[in-house]
């Protein structure tokens, strides 16, 4: 029967979840019920007590007092307007420091709860100083090459995950770039030996990526049966030349000796493969397990 007390803002879980206002018309709906609980038993007792008074005094001057007796009692427990962000309280005089406004209850305003409710709990701090968030930008240029542009890296995507290198090889002869690039890296899964559908190429000459560029970017005439469509963009700016993609790749584990030849990259000079560069210091193996009898081997 005693008035329900304000509880700490903690996050429930789906359907049950009250919000904090919710939770507020609550607790006052309540108060107001165990008011007029409260009213009602009175009005019960004192309507037993004068049902006693009648059978001792004359009947007129018994229902007079009665009468008069109860209706100020109900005046004086009158259930008062609660303005909004109260509750009703009770308490003894001086308590909350105000005297009540009827019956022995005290206008309090609604605590507020320690920390917002459904909040997410607060994730305990690590020992290591937490790094900035960088946002996250594009670094990719798909815009075409124009005049006078000295980038001679770029790279294939949407190829066909069942192309070989070899079939890149041949697409890019049959297209009339014969000996006009000096470098091509297609990587390929170890686990599924499909590519992973792009491609860096090197041409010698910068100006021919313009003729290259026309020719495969939204190419489809594919060897094999596929919807993608070619897209092309230029490799970073550390990533352009030949030379930074053989320091890039000679001492990477694609280099090692238990990957097979067709996964490399491979260098070309007048059309003709060349010898890799040899590693500056032993390649470690790839941590696949495709790989590993050929490793052990």
């Amino acid at each position: 029967d005693g008035m329900p007390q304000p509880t700490g803002g903690g996050g429930g879980g789906g359907g049950d979840q009250r919000s904090w206002r919710d939770l507020h018309e609550l607790l006052c709906e309540n108060a107001r019920l165990a008011l007029e609980n409260q009213l009602l038993r009175e009005n019960a007792q004192l309507a037993q007590e004068n049902s006693s008074l009648q059978a001792k005094q004359p009947r007129a001057e018994g229902a007079r007092c009665g009468g008069e007796e109860r209706t100020q009692m109900q005046k004086a427990r009158t259930h008062p307007a609660v303005p909004p962000g109260m509750w009703l309280v009770p308490g003894q005089c001086g308590e909350f420091g105000s005297a009540p406004i009827a019956g022995g209850y005290f206008v309090h305003p609604f605590p507020e709860p320690a920390a917002p409710m459904c909040a997410e709990p607060e994730r305990k701090k690590s020992g290591k100083s937490a790094k900035p968030k960088q946002e996250r930008t594009s670094s990719v240029d798909c815009t075409p090459p124009i005049e006078g542009d000295e980038r001679a890296s770029v790279m294939l995507r949407n190829l066909p995950n069942n192309y070989s290198r070899q079939m890149i090889l041949e697409m890019l002869d049959s297209e009339g770039f014969a000996g006009k690039y000096d470098f091509i890296y297609l990587p390929i899964d170890f686990r599924t030996q499909a590519c992973l559908g792009y491609a860096f190429l090197n041409f010698v000459e910068p100006a021919a990526v313009r003729s290259f560029w026309s020719t495969f970017d939204g190419f489809s005439r594919w060897a094999v049966p596929s919807k993608k469509t070619c897209k092309l963009t230029w490799c970073s700016p550390n990533e352009q030349g030949r030379e930074a993609h053989i320091d890039r790749y000679r001492n990477s584990s694609v280099m090692h000796s238990a990957v097979p030849e067709d996964y490399k990259p491979l260098m070309l000079e007048g059309g003709e493969v060349v010898p890799f560069p040899e590693p500056s210091k032993v390649p470690k193996a790839p941590r696949t397990r495709c790989l590993i009898g050929a490793v052990a081997a």
